[in-house]
């Protein structure tokens, strides 16, 4: 018992030594990680013979906060297929392809991969389309030629899904996706109306 009070007394004795200082510390700790691994990247894929390939695309969180992500796919010099995260901007400003383009644009040149562009698997957008078309005007100002058409293959996962959906409701799903919500979404209200009414005063008081 006594050895376990002196080890406990040792134990608590060296915390401050192995908490952060301020609260800034964690995140330059992280900040500085991610840089050594960042710089670790670059040095691979500067060695590579083969085009990097891209996929990217947009979310938005349930707080609305939009992010574009940008995932690298190559084959190194053993034959060996990678795909990593290269970039997953806090997007801001309108969803277009000139946006989504200025945002890639950034990854690529931060990685050094300007000349290493390959092919795309992007969804069946039209910003996706007119992404591409400025990615287009980027490279021939660098020289580089770059054809939007070749280069791009459209997400087979995003097609199924269109197709299913055409197959399911019609022509127009997205409509019929919009009414679907929009009746749950009533249907959810009444519901709570009537549960706030059975609270008498107070409930009718909420309805209003």
């Amino acid at each position: 018992m006594l050895v376990f009070f002196f080890s406990q007394n040792a134990m608590y004795t060296d915390i401050p030594a192995v908490l952060p200082p301020d609260g800034n510390t964690i995140r330059h700790w992280i900040l500085e990680r991610f840089k050594h691994a960042q710089e670790s990247l670059i040095r691979i894929l500067s060695t590579i013979k083969t085009r990097v390939h891209f996929t990217f695309d947009l979310w938005t969180s349930p707080n609305h906060r939009a992010f574009l992500g940008v995932v690298g796919h190559w084959v190194d010099n053993k034959g060996k297929l990678h795909s990593t995260v290269l970039g997953l901007r806090h997007f801001r400003g309108r969803h277009t392809g000139e946006n989504q383009a200025i945002h890639f644009w950034e990854v690529a040149t931060q990685y050094k991969l300007v000349d290493q562009i390959g092919y795309f698997t992007v969804d069946n957008a039209t910003n996706n389309d007119s992404a591409l078309r400025f990615i287009k005007n980027y490279l021939g100002e660098s020289g580089i030629s770059f054809d939007t058409v070749a280069r791009r293959l459209c997400c087979f996962g995003h097609v199924i899904n269109l197709v299913v959906k055409a197959f399911l409701w019609g022509e127009d799903a997205e409509t019929f996706e919009a009414e679907i919500i929009t009746c749950a979404d009533f249907d959810r209200e009444v519901e709570e109306l009537q549960g706030w009414r059975k609270k008498c005063p107070l409930g009718k008081l909420h309805n209003v």
